[in-house]
């Protein structure tokens, strides 16, 4: 979704650069495009709101994702994380955990076979690497 990924690349650009209530507010508005991009959306204003300290405002996203994304383990870990880290019981490396998906994800059977669909797409057509 190209509309979607204007909202994600501008909400990062504008956090990247400190323009922090520009970067709110594309994030809060990117987060109701419809499908995934919306949800990751969801997920990046979360993160944006945990990187600034922002817990309370971070606690409210995320119960308004979970009414709109029931049951996402994703959401549900990062609500157990950001209980802890609210309290100063944690810290926020779990942003950059890049090993999460494959742990978490990959447990799931819809997940797992759609991985499974993926792998024998690319063996058929003989790629080798992806980025």
């Amino acid at each position: 979704d190209p509309l979607g990924d204007a909202y994600a690349a501008l909400g990062v650009v504008y956090s990247k650069t400190d323009q922090l209530d520009e970067a709110e507010k594309i994030l809060l508005k990117g987060r109701f495009i419809e499908g995934d991009m919306g949800y990751f959306i969801t997920r990046q204003l979360i993160d944006f709101y945990v990187e600034n300290k922002k817990f309370q405002d971070a606690k409210n996203s995320l119960a308004a994702a979970l009414k709109r994304f029931p049951n996402n383990q994703d959401l549900l870990e990062r609500q157990r994380k950001l209980d802890l880290l609210s309290t100063g019981k944690a810290d926020v490396s779990y942003l950059q955990d890049v090993n999460y998906w494959n742990r978490n994800y990959l447990k799931y059977p819809t997940t797992a076979e759609n991985y499974r669909r993926i792998a024998d797409i690319l063996r058929k057509k003989k790629i080798k690497h992806i980025a």
